[in-house]
């Protein structure tokens, strides 16, 4: 699952205004977050970038603890990882949303976990560990799963550069690893059928 957070600023005392959610096919929802009792920070600066009024929080927020509860339905459930583009604030506004309903929080992956795992079947085009070609067939490997990693980063930026909306933003994280999936496999079709 690939989440993505906006939040009332980059502060500690910050909370989560809006979360995006998508699955491995795509499909996601993404929805605001009414501020709790307690979550008096704001930003001017965050708002602009982000472009939510505490207006439209008030008007448009669904209850904190409701959309806990939505949340963790789907990303605790078995098998699943949660990848997001900041372990560090995401993961922290993440587990506050969390709290308001008293869930425990799952570990977070960064965005590069879950490339290295949609690069992983690019592993089984090495050579015996043992073979003299192995050094350097690793480090072609390793030079290709990079460049198919820039490659969709880049693809992305040039087709959508700024969002800042959560929904938006997940679905670009996740457009990124699907483009390095689809890579992957066409890369490591394209060497077997060479062998």
């Amino acid at each position: 699952m690939f989440l993505d957070f906006e939040a009332s600023s980059l502060r500690a005392e910050s909370y989560p205004i809006e979360v995006g959610v998508v699955d491995e096919t795509g499909e996601g929802f993404g929805v605001m977050i009414r501020r709790e009792p307690g979550w008096t920070d704001w930003s001017s600066e965050s708002e602009g970038v982000h472009g939510i009024s505490i207006e439209q929080l008030i008007e448009y927020g669904q209850p904190a603890a409701t959309i806990a509860r939505r949340v963790h339905a789907i990303i605790s459930r078995p098998g699943v990882s949660v990848v997001v583009s900041s372990t560090e604030f995401d993961g922290m506004w993440l587990e506050q949303l969390l709290a308001t309903a008293d869930l425990p929080c799952p570990r977070v992956h960064d965005v590069y976990t879950a490339y290295a795992r949609a690069t992983a079947p690019l592993m089984g085009l090495l050579p015996s560990i043992l073979s003299p070609s192995y050094l350097g067939r690793r480090a072609q490997i390793r030079a290709a799963a990079e460049i198919l990693i820039m490659n969709a980063e880049d693809a992305e930026e040039r087709r959508q550069p700024t969002q800042h909306r959560a929904l938006e933003d997940a679905q670009s994280i996740w457009r990124v690893w699907n483009e390095v999936k689809i890579a992957v496999s066409l890369y490591v079709e394209r060497e077997r059928a060479g062998e």
